[in-house]
């Protein structure tokens, strides 16, 4: 068995697939992030091999292959050749690490809200589009980049706080999972603190929301979400219900009494004020 370091070409990348007889169908999701990272200029070597077998068959590799003629880029990479041509049936047979597992490995804690909270938050901010049914998935290299940046401008011990107690909220009232409380939480906090601390604390909890005030935005805003939780219509989906969130919240800023709350998808979506 030999290893060598090579630049793998588009062209080389089409040569070497196609020695590929038996392996897996290829899966468009993860050729694409790959492909992805490569023109970003993101990708690093890791020591994972293109790996051919004795037989001459490509046995690990096809979707690095794929998506270097995708990225139309050169990479270099590890390639071993003279594998014994049982080798794939032990390939691959681990877990992909997960963000959890990569914030976990740098030392952060709550590893799993807090990383679906910064993927959201990314999102956002970065692809400026939190519904999670259409956003881009974030690579571990996205995220452990944007890491560094909320590290940087201060913000990630922020988001740590808050993501600390985003649990109780979700207890509270499930309209939003632990990350996604979270992440409103740091968006409206952002724009007033003290007042984002009176508006969540109102819509999680119901303190000081009267049913007498029907025109108070918390009032309208709890009621509404905790009719999302009983009621599971498509109506509901994560962009809707915080498109609420939005709209309430600014007209608790503009001191805007309302009749009623609503929002569909043929409206632009409301910004944060």
């Amino acid at each position: 068995m030999t290893f060598a370091s090579v630049t793998i070409s588009p062209q080389f990348a089409q040569e070497l697939l196609e020695l590929n007889t038996n392996n897996r169908p290829v899966r468009t999701s993860s050729v694409r992030q790959i492909s992805e990272t490569i023109k970003e200029g993101k990708w690093i070597e890791n020591g994972d091999s293109i790996r051919i077998s004795k037989s001459g068959v490509l046995i690990d590799g096809q979707h690095r292959l794929e998506a270097i003629i995708q990225a139309g880029m050169p990479i270099a990479q590890d390639v071993a050749v003279g594998l014994d041509d049982q080798a794939f049936a032990v390939i691959d047979t681990g877990r992909r690490r997960s963000k959890a597992d990569t914030i976990s490995v740098m030392g952060l804690k709550n590893a799993s809200i807090l990383a679906n909270a910064i993927d959201l938050l990314y999102a956002y901010r970065v692809n400026k589009d939190i519904h999670i049914m259409n956003r881009k998935v974030q690579s571990n290299e996205d995220i452990v980049q944007y890491i560094d940046q909320l590290r940087a401008s201060g913000e990630l011990e922020f988001i740590e706080e808050l993501v600390s107690q985003s649990s109780i909220k979700n207890k509270r009232l499930k309209a939003f999972s632990p990350a996604l409380w979270a992440v409103i939480d740091f968006i409206l906090k952002g724009i007033n603190t003290e007042q984002a601390d009176y508006f969540i604390h109102s819509v999680v909890t119901g303190d000081g929301v009267s049913s007498r005030d029907k025109t108070s935005p918390m009032f309208l805003l709890r009621n509404k979400l905790i009719e999302t939780v009983t009621n599971g219509k498509i109506q509901f989906r994560l962009n809707y219900k915080l498109a609420l969130v939005f709209k309430a919240w600014n007209a608790f800023r503009e001191g805007k009494v309302m009749k009623q709350l609503s929002w569909d998808d043929r409206q632009d979506f409301p910004q944060p004020k």
